[in-house]
């Protein structure tokens, strides 16, 4: 018997992720923008993310229009090794280029 599958489309909208008070950056931009919109006010920017080649010049650029933080993960903290402490976010966007 032959089955089907239904395509879907994911779509985020603004909501209020989950809370914690970590600073992502060296300054506060990014950590009062995300508590703008965990406090549920609709806070849109537009961001652009630079990829630098070896000689630390620009090799790609993303430009995202409209975004919002989505989700932020925090690095896991181990004593018992010496692994890199990484960070990620998670952004939703209206459109890019």
């Amino acid at each position: 018997m032959a089955t089907t599958r239904k395509r879907t489309t994911v779509r985020a909208a603004e909501g209020r992720p989950r809370e914690d008070h970590r600073d992502f950056s060296a300054t506060k931009e990014f950590f009062n923008w995300r508590k703008t919109v965990i406090d549920g006010k609709v806070s849109r920017k537009s961001v652009s993310i630079i990829l630098l080649n070896d000689a630390g010049e620009e090799a790609l650029r993303y430009n995202l229009f409209e975004c919002w933080p989505t989700k932020y993960h925090g690095p896991a903290l181990n004593s018992r090794n010496s692994a890199h402490a990484t960070e990620s976010i998670e952004l939703a966007s209206k459109g890019w280029r």
